[in-house]
């Protein structure tokens, strides 16, 4: 672990310096900075203490005795001053040893100054001066703006409410006409011929000329139209009167002469009327056979959706008032405004909320924000409000390198009440939590004897790409996102020196007379003591499904591998074959494609989730010191046969994630995976896993 740690501050000393510039504007000095042994001389340490920009005061002492030591300051610091001063240190201490005890041998200290590495020493302050205080940074995300006012307009009106209205005016004309004509049945009917005679007027225009259509034909069509473009629920009686009177007088005649000019025409026509259909737009084809009459035979749905229209713009003209924004409540997950909660209004307050995540990482998110819509419900009738209406902007922060502009996961809450600021300052994650660990091991393997018991360290970082989501068609909640992140992946197993060896499997073959023994293994055997693995994996398609808490994953992946072999010395003779020992042990590389990774994802409190799935893989191995086969039997009783799926196998897993406290840094886990070999249905293996995944830079801070 020191090595990594050592590493570590190697990378933070060669890549920080932008974050120590942050760090030491802020830091208060003097600053102490953990001890450093001074191995492999015995008994002595030195250590550090920031008292300054890039200044340093350094105590080599020996430890125990506090009387032995020297101290000496460099400003500026850097190695040359370091190690001229550091020798000098060395020697004065050695003199007071000496002039403590005369008598003692100094060569046990001495003869090892030479192995000391004071580069080592420097860089370790160095670098512990930068991962101190930078496991504990917190960038600057951006500053979020709300507004104090919304003004909700009525977005949608219940089928059952837009039914029951439209009976209640078809059954209230009935009463009052006491006939079937000019009712609004008849209206319903008349728009859409009216839609047909524009459509066949453009056509007409087209195939025979503007001269041959007379102008008062469209002249009358216009009249009629705008009539019923007028017409509401509201002047529903008068408008009513004013278009059966100018169709009565125009509309027979007007369907005559069109039908004649088509009927002259000779051909058949074929016309296209755009309709509007749940927000989407489809264009209907109808064609109109010469000789035929164009009368009837059209759905009424276009002519109902703008009478239930005409019914919402009377219910919002109605209900549209100015509220008070009260309290708002967000929570940011991965790059998105996963749920937000707007409560609005005195007394009986509406409650606003989004319906599925809205992108919140890149510019272009925050250009769409004017897009993205919050309901509330009541009374059977949805009201709706912009996000902007709410949030008035997001001032993000920029930093070399930086292109995710998201805060942290968090909750935030603001009581406009109590609090009348209508900003926050945001903060994205702090170092600390950059990356998570994963520690487990195989408890189907616990015997000291099986191959499956594994120690396995995991390492993975997910990667926003795209944080835009869309609303799949007929539904009011579910979502689709479309090459939504990637996860590097970094695998190290089998820590144990038990069983940490893959052996070769062997085939007796002789050439020329020598025993020449053909050696392979399985790909399922490749898998299995596989020893590194890194990678990533790819999303292609996300659909998100709230109303069913479920979360559906559809990716893709590739890994590259190291898998330890041991070969053995074999011989034959006695017409038997006998192992002599082993020759050599040695590691050979794997790459392993995941064209298709299915996860099923069920979240239904925050402490705990399940996880469901299953990939295809295929598993090649980059090297020809032996024969990659499917099934080790099968090579073996039928000779040369290595299985046409040798390179396939499929994996099914399934997680359960236990997080005790949702403030806690870590998470316990027990995962279960079976794989086996594609076309051999009784070849696999499996593993039963226990984990616990921490921080790990929090744990190197702690290890510090």
């Amino acid at each position: 672990m020191k090595k990594i740690y050592l590493l570590f501050l190697l990378a933070a000393v060669l890549s920080g310096h932008t974050v120590v510039g942050q760090v030491k504007r802020e830091q208060r000095f003097p600053v102490d900075l953990p001890a450093h042994d001074l191995s492999p001389v015995p008994d002595y340490s030195i250590s550090a203490r920031i008292i300054g920009h890039q200044a340093y005061e350094y105590t080599l002492q020996k430890d125990g005795d506090p009387e032995i030591k020297k101290v000496f300051t460099i400003r500026p610091n850097n190695l040359e001053s370091f190690k001229s001063q550091f020798a000098s240190a060395f020697d004065e201490v050695m003199k007071m040893e000496k002039a403590k005890d005369s008598t003692q041998d100094l060569t046990k200290y001495t003869r090892h100054i030479g192995n000391v590495r004071p580069e080592s020493i420097f860089i370790y302050f160095q670098g512990g001066e930068i991962t101190l205080e930078s496991f504990d940074f917190r960038p600057l995300a951006g500053e979020l703006f709300f507004r104090s006012k919304v003004h909700p307009t009525q977005y949608f009106v219940t089928r059952a409410v837009i039914n029951a209205r439209l009976k209640s005016a078809i059954r209230k004309d009935r009463q009052d006409q006491k006939q079937v004509p000019g009712s609004l049945k008849d209206l319903i009917g008349l728009r859409e011929r009216l839609i047909q005679l524009q459509a066949d007027i453009q056509t007409r225009k087209l195939a025979i000329g503007m001269a041959v259509y007379p102008q008062k034909v469209q002249a009358e069509i216009d009249k009629i139209t705008t009539l019923l473009n007028e017409l509401t629920v509201q002047n529903y009686e008068s408008k009513r009167k004013e278009i059966d009177a100018a169709w009565s007088s125009t509309g027979p005649q007007l369907i005559k002469e069109i039908s004649e000019l088509i009927y002259n025409s000779g051909d058949d026509v074929t016309i296209s009327v755009d309709q509007e259909r749940g927000g989407w737009f489809r264009r209907r084809r109808y064609t109109v056979k010469s000789g035929t009459s164009i009368v009837g035979g059209l759905r009424r749905r276009p002519a109902k959706r703008a009478l239930r229209r005409a019914l919402v713009q009377k219910e919002s003209a109605q209900g549209t008032n100015e509220l008070t924004i009260n309290n708002v409540e967000i929570e940011f997950n991965e790059g998105f405004i996963e749920n937000i909660k707007v409560m609005a209004g005195e007394g009986d307050s509406l409650q606003f909320q989004n319906n599925f995540a809205i992108g919140f990482a890149s510019k272009k998110d925050y250009h769409y924000l004017q897009y993205a819509k919050l309901f509330a419900d009541r009374n059977q009738i949805t009201y709706s409000i912009p996000l902007t209406d709410v949030i008035d902007r997001y001032e993000q922060k920029h930093a070399v390198g930086r292109r995710d502009y998201s805060p942290a996961n968090q909750v935030i809450t603001m009581d406009f009440k109590t609090d009348p600021k209508r900003s926050i300052t945001l903060n994205k994650e702090t170092t600390s939590k950059l990356f998570e660990l994963k520690t487990f091991s195989d408890f189907v393997g616990f015997d000291q004897e099986s191959p499956n018991g594994l120690i396995q360290l995991e390492l993975e970082k997910r990667l926003n790409i795209r944080t835009g989501r869309i609303r799949v068609p007929h539904s009011t909640r579910t979502n689709l996102g479309l090459f939504q992140f990637i996860t590097p992946f970094v695998m190290k197993s089998k820590i144990e020196e038990n069983n940490k060896h893959l052996l070769l499997d062997y085939r007796d073959q002789f050439t020329n007379n020598q025993y020449n023994p053909v050696k392979f293994t399985s790909t399922l055997e490749l898998k299995r003591f596989e020893n590194f693995s890194a990678g990533a994996d790819v999303n292609i398609a996300m659909l998100d499904i709230p109303s069913s808490k479920s979360m559906l994953y559809l990716n893709f992946g590739f890994r590259y591998g190291r898998v330890a072999i041991r070969d053995s010395l074999q011989e034959f003779s006695d017409n038997q074959v006998a192992r002599t020992g082993f020759a050599k042990d040695f590691g050979v590389n794997t790459f392993s494609f995941m064209p298709v990774k299915i996860c099923w994802e069920l979240m239904t409190d925050e402490r705990y989730t399940y996880s469901l799935g299953g990939s295809v893989n295929l598993y090649y191995l980059r090297d020809n010191y032996f024969t990659q086969v499917a099934n080790i039997e099968t090579y073996k009783d039928e000779v040369g046969k290595k299985g046409d799926t040798r390179y396939f196998y499929k994996s099914f897993f399934m997680q359960v994630c236990f997080r005790p406290q949702t403030e806690a840094s870590g998470r316990l886990f027990f995962r279960y995976q079976y794989n086996w070999q594609q076309g051999y249905w009784r070849t696999g293996f499996h593993q039963a896993q226990v984990g616990y995944s921490v921080y790990l830079t929090r744990q190197l801070k702690q290890e510090q």
